[in-house]
């Protein structure tokens, strides 16, 4: 076992429950990623979101541990999200997935500034990576 599936093997338990936000425009997608985090971590909340608006209505509501959100979509895309989150000096980390990462990544990033805790990864992308990510961003907020 490589250093990488540890790091995914630890994180199912956490100190404290989590709250997870996901957005993206594809429902398939946002249930696939929903059964991933479920697989990966015991204590979390998910909440899914189709709409830009109504996630940054919860997020406002509410502060998530954790937010994965697609950059390409209607409404209220991802580039959107992290301007507004920016302005609210958000403290919870970022994952942002996108099928067309190369180049949107720089713009994205100007998006957030410097103060949000962001991180990137491509789609498709594996379970691995994800959950990886995500356990990195959980550890932090303990």
């Amino acid at each position: 076992m490589n250093n990488l599936e540890l790091t995914v093997l630890q994180p199912k338990e956490l100190n404290k429950s989590a709250k997870i936000i996901l957005v993206d425009d594809i429902p398939a997608v946002l249930d696939s990623i929903e059964c991933c985090l479920r697989e990966g971590f015991r204590n979390v909340s998910i909440l899914k979101f189709t709409d830009g608006e109504l996630a940054w209505r919860e997020i406002v509501r509410e502060k998530p541990d954790y937010l994965i959100s697609d950059l390409l979509r209607s409404g209220l895309n991802g580039f959107g999200l992290l301007r507004r989150l920016a302005r609210e000096k958000a403290k919870f980390p970022i994952l942002i997935l996108s099928a067309v990462l190369e180049g949107s990544q720089s713009a994205a990033a100007r998006c957030a500034g410097s103060n949000l805790n962001v991180s990137f990864l491509g789609k498709p992308f594996s379970v691995t990576q994800l959950l990886a990510i995500v356990a990195r961003g959980l550890r932090q907020q303990n």
